[in-house]
């Protein structure tokens, strides 16, 4: 075999290598909102966009300080559609300094990836719809109380990501469409074009309005990619609950991009 010949073989096998032992990446994680106030048990909606989607290689745990312990409390998750998780767990939290700390298994241990702070989340008390065949929860151990010094290898590891939670936005004037809403479009019509027309009128943002349009509508776009939307397809209008979940332009904005390179990438 000539040089050539064995450094492609080396090259295969590096490459080989790599792609047993790297963990898949997730797209983009953030808060979507919190329904909980300090001292009452978490609950959460969460914006996952996971190249694989599957849930049970996540956990989901939220660590706050109490007494000058680190608590951890591991969460359940469940699906309210393909790019939106209700979480929530049973024990109160009591810092305000808490965070969502979100892992992933790799090998027989869970790898951290993102902290979020929980308290930097807007609120909202909207209750979370879940599908009627959602994906099945993250792995729950028992809650773990252990010292600051123990923790200190998870919160450096997950202090380092570039991801960061959506900044607080409120928002002023509550959405209302009417029931049997369709929405008015032409051939020539883009998804940026008519969620532009309507996000005003949905007291939304251009990307909130595309991402409320696809959830509503995903037989209306081919393969269900946010991209092809389909030419002859009627669309109806988002509810007024589909729409208080996007409030945030630069925290849509990242779904709505992380979501687009996803179905571009397929």
């Amino acid at each position: 075999m000539n040089m050539m010949g064995l450094i492609i073989k080396f090259l295969l096998v590096v490459v080989l290598i790599y792609s047993q032992v790297l963990p898949a990446q997730v797209s983009h994680i953030s808060i979507n909102s919190r329904q909980f106030e300090l001292g009452q048990p978490p609950v959460l909606k969460v914006n996952f966009i996971d190249q694989h989607a599957d849930l049970s290689l996540y956990q989901f745990a939220i660590q706050q300080t109490h007494n000058q312990q680190t608590i951890m409390q591991v969460l359940m998750a469940e699906k309210i559609n393909p790019y939106l998780l209700h979480v929530q767990g049973d024990k109160e939290v009591t810092d305000t300094g808490a965070e969502l700390i979100v892992s992933r298994l790799h090998s027989d241990h869970w790898a951290a990836i993102i902290t979020l702070a929980l308290f930097d989340a807007p609120i909202s008390d909207k209750s979370a719809a879940l599908t009627p065949t959602g994906i099945a929860p993250a792995k729950v151990n028992q809650i773990a109380d252990t010292s600051k010094n123990s923790s200190s290898a998870l919160v450096d590891s997950v202090q380092s990501t570039p991801v960061k939670s959506a900044s607080v936005s409120t928002q002023k004037t509550p959405p209302y469409v009417e029931a049997n809403c369709t929405i008015e479009r032409n051939d020539s019509d883009t998804l940026w074009k008519i969620a532009n027309r309507y996000k005003g009128q949905w007291n939304t943002n251009v990307y909130g309005s595309m991402l409320a349009i696809f959830e509503s509508n995903l037989m209306a776009f081919s393969k269900q990619r946010i991209h092809l939307l389909l030419k002859d397809a009627s669309l109806i209008c988002p509810s007024n609950e589909i729409l208080t979940e996007y409030h945030d332009k630069s925290a849509d904005r990242r779904v709505f991009e992380a979501i687009e390179a996803k179905h571009l990438a397929q």
